[in-house]
């Protein structure tokens, strides 16, 4: 099942929108979940929720759609994003948040069915996997392939990706559970690597992600074990 927001402060767009996800669903045997907002900043403070597709509203007052799509990518990289807007001009900008496509209003399903093909396609196309971090204030999507290294700081969990730290709360113990299962291994009580970005294994130093860890000698023999699982099973 897909999860679908529609965010606008025009009614009459939400129905029509809402119709046609339906409707496409009937023709495609596809099932969707829909989440209808009124305003940018109600969507954006429903923290709790993460989309499949996202359909926004360029202009809206209080938050346009462009803020809300920016406020959307800080913790959400992987949502599909389609403007609806009445003049075409309005969502040209919308590469700077990633936006796959956009939609004219009055909304026409026939136009509507290439747009949601299209996005449909792109997450179907998606092989990345992904894990879900919880903050104190939000909750925070990452692709695993973009996190070098995990450790425990400053009595947090530091997931160190290509972008920066990002913290989150939780135990190295139960986030391993999820990401022993998708390419890392834990060297020592304090840090997880992602065997990714694993280039050297010294002794018991381990180099992943441009960084040196001690792999302490409980864990050096399952550490090697699961490098070459991980890297035999991707030849």
């Amino acid at each position: 099942m897909y999860k679908i927001a529609i965010v606008d402060d025009d009614a009459e767009c939400i129905r029509k929108l809402k119709e046609s996800v339906l409707y496409y669903g009937e023709k495609n045997a596809t099932d969707f979940e829909i989440f209808e907002y009124r305003e940018g900043r109600t969507f954006c403070l429903d923290a709790k929720q993460s989309f499949d597709v996202v359909f926004l509203d360029v202009e809206m007052p209080v938050m346009d759609g462009m803020e809300a799509a920016k406020r959307l990518r800080r913790t959400d990289s992987r949502a599909v994003i389609i403007f609806v807007t009445e003049f075409a001009k309005y969502a040209v900008n919308g590469y700077e948040v990633d936006a796959t496509d956009f939609i004219v209003k009055p909304v026409v399903y026939e136009s509507f069915k290439i747009k949601m093909s299209r996005a449909l396609k792109r997450i179907a196309a998606r092989t990345e996997e992904t894990v879900v971090l919880q903050r104190k204030s939000d909750t925070v999507m990452l692709a695993v392939s973009s996190v070098k290294f995990v450790e425990i700081m400053n009595h947090s969990l530091a997931f160190h990706t290509f972008d920066g730290i990002v913290e989150a709360t939780g135990s190295l113990k139960k986030i391993g559970e999820q990401l022993l299962k998708g390419g890392f291994s834990r060297c020592n009580n304090y840090t997880l690597v992602n065997l990714r970005h694993v280039t050297a294994i010294d002794g018991y130093t381990v180099t992943a992600g441009g960084e040196k860890f001690s792999v302490s000698r409980a864990r050096k023999k399952q550490l090697l074990k699961d490098i070459a699982d991980f890297h035999g099973g991707k030849a």
